[in-house]
């Protein structure tokens, strides 16, 4: 019988779970949850997620917002996956902290807010984060939201400094978007 590649996957983490092939120290609940998830068997992976979160696992409430995001095993909830996003993000947990910033962005759960959204973008990218980096360049650039015309000098050197740094993290679109706002600064003096 040949399984499926996801399949296979949680089976060797059920394994390895059961013969103890699991370091000290690792977090099995996390590979359980995992497991569940992969086999789609999403109301297990969501009662570990939630016992995970309640010990304040980050990681576990991100999933958890995922799962409301994408309505599996729950119905889609926007406003749910803002509150595990929020846990999260006040956790200081740069990757809710993006997406808690796209949901401001978008009105996503939440009103949208793209002052708000900048906030978020920024405590993220202070950590190091690429795409928080790259989100926070572009609301500045762009006075948040309003247009590239409306944005300030402040609002476009501080543009230029983020993008760099999502661009040296690796972010793809970050140093193209970069070199266009110089130019623009250039042929366009405030």
């Amino acid at each position: 019988m040949q399984t499926k590649p996801c399949r296979r996957w949680s089976l060797l983490i059920a394994a390895c779970l059961v013969a103890g092939g699991v370091h000290a120290g690792v977090d099995t609940q996390a590979y359980s949850a995992y497991a569940a998830y992969k086999s789609g068997n999403y109301d297990e992976a969501m009662r570990l997620w939630v016992e995970a979160a309640e010990r304040g696992s980050t990681d576990a409430m991100n999933n958890l917002a995922n799962l409301y995001v994408q309505g599996q095993g729950v119905e889609r909830d926007p406003s749910a996956a803002v509150a595990w996003y929020q846990r999260a993000a006040e956790a200081g947990d740069p990757v809710a902290q993006v997406h808690l910033g796209e949901a401001y962005e978008a009105g996503a759960g939440v009103s949208r807010d793209n002052r708000a959204a900048a906030r978020w973008f920024q405590k993220a990218a202070e950590q190091g984060d690429a795409q928080g980096a790259f989100n926070l360049g572009v609301m500045l650039a762009t006075d948040y939201g309003a247009g590239l015309e409306h944005s300030n000098e402040a609002q476009r050197q501080a543009a230029l400094k983020w993008l760099g740094q999502a661009a040296d993290a690796g972010h793809r679109e970050a140093r193209t978007l970069q070199r266009s706002l110089q130019q623009l600064i250039q042929a366009h003096p405030r």
